[in-house]
């Protein structure tokens, strides 16, 4: 192989990358809401189960949702409120970045604080 063939096949190889890394991410779809409830009857002296929730995926440009959440839910005799936000960031095609921040109030089985973060 010739040097100049070589130069050709390194630059065509360079200028795909160049033209991979500069595809248009999908458009993200319009904002969402959801409202549900839910109630189960318990047995063994557990208390019945109720929850409340809604949450929202907000589009926010064509690469970014957030995504905030309220529950409140009553379980074992505990009740509690659980708060969220997140954001989902679309980098390109097949790569996106979550990253979320969620905290309870009052019943035991929630979270004080959590912190999750996807690549």
């Amino acid at each position: 192989m010739t040097q100049g063939v070589r130069a050709s096949c390194v630059l065509a190889l360079l200028f795909l990358a160049g033209r991979a890394s500069l595809a248009q991410a999908p458009v993200v779809g319009p904002s969402r809401f959801e409202v549900a409830a839910s109630a189960s009857a318990v047995s063994n002296g557990y208390g019945d189960w109720a929850a409340l929730s809604m949450r929202a995926a907000l589009a926010v440009g064509a690469r970014t949702v957030f995504l905030p959440e309220v529950t409140t839910s009553q379980e074992f005799h505990d009740k509690g409120t659980l708060f969220g936000i997140g954001v989902t960031q679309t980098l390109s095609e097949p790569w996106y970045a979550f990253a979320a921040v969620t905290g309870g109030t009052g019943a035991f089985y929630l979270p004080n604080v959590r912190v999750t973060a996807l690549l």
